[in-house]
């Protein structure tokens, strides 16, 4: 799951209600504004993950991965403490691939040399964040400097916007928060859902892709199932699978 959260610590409740209630086994959130009372929170209730977090550049960015414990999981060294950064090697030797978190603010720069360096470390990654990149290509709204700066990085690699044409912001059309992903991750067999708001201003982006891994023997815990939200996911997920 992706969502830009829009403070960690002011929509904890939320997410606990949400996640408790959507097995969801690698979670990514952007615009934590990272509050060490909020992580450590959020570290408690999910004691069945491994939770990685980064600051941001201001006081609004902010990224944290969360990945299940039955998951073989490794951060990447080297992007360690880069702000608004998180990459992780996800899987064991033989199924491993790179999955990285950015989120870019409006007013900053896309991170191009780093998504080269990340790519370039193991092109079988899974790049995902709010970049408020907009671009004819994959969001129903005007375009921007940013949507066409990653539009033309695109064309260079063999990657693929993943949620195309469903908004994930509750104040336009836009498609903001996105998720790029090689081609073979992106089959036939891969949805996409976007769930209704939790109380920010982002909509939560659940993808479902192709891949298999070896995991460790470790149950996911659902205390309780919500078939509204349950019945709500599904009809998001035909509905994506109809949009061209």
């Amino acid at each position: 799951m992706l969502l830009n959260v829009s403070s960690l610590s002011l929509y904890l409740a939320d997410i606990f209600l949400l996640l408790d209630n959507v097995s969801c086994p690698i979670v990514v959130l952007n615009g934590t504004y990272h509050t060490e009372a909020a992580a450590k929170s959020f570290s408690k209730h999910f004691n069945n993950y491994n939770i990685y977090s980064q600051e941001g550049t201001n006081s609004f960015g902010g990224v944290l991965i969360a990945v299940h414990r039955s998951i073989p999981v490794q951060q990447v060294d080297v992007f360690m403490k880069v702000p608004n950064i998180i990459a992780l090697d996800i899987g064991s030797s033989h199924d491993k691939f790179q999955l990285a978190t950015c989120y870019s603010p409006p007013n900053e720069k896309l991170p191009i040399a780093l998504f080269n360096q990340i790519m370039k470390r193991n092109k079988n990654t899974i790049l995902l964040g709010d970049l408020n990149a907009k671009h004819q290509s994959w969001s129903r709204s005007n375009e921007n400097q940013k949507g066409h700066v990653l539009f033309d990085w695109l064309l260079t690699k063999s990657m693929t916007v993943v949620n195309k044409y469903v908004a994930t912001s509750t104040r336009s059309n836009a498609t903001i928060d996105l998720i790029l992903a090689p081609a073979q991750m992106t089959g036939i067999k891969t949805s996409f859902s976007v769930l209704p708001s939790m109380g920010s201003d982002h909509l939560p982006v659940i993808w479902i892709p192709d891949i298999k891994l070896v995991k460790k023997d470790c149950q996911y815990p659902i205390k309780r199932t919500y078939w509204q939200l349950f019945e709500m996911v599904n009809l998001n997920l035909v509905e994506s699978k109809n949009v061209e």
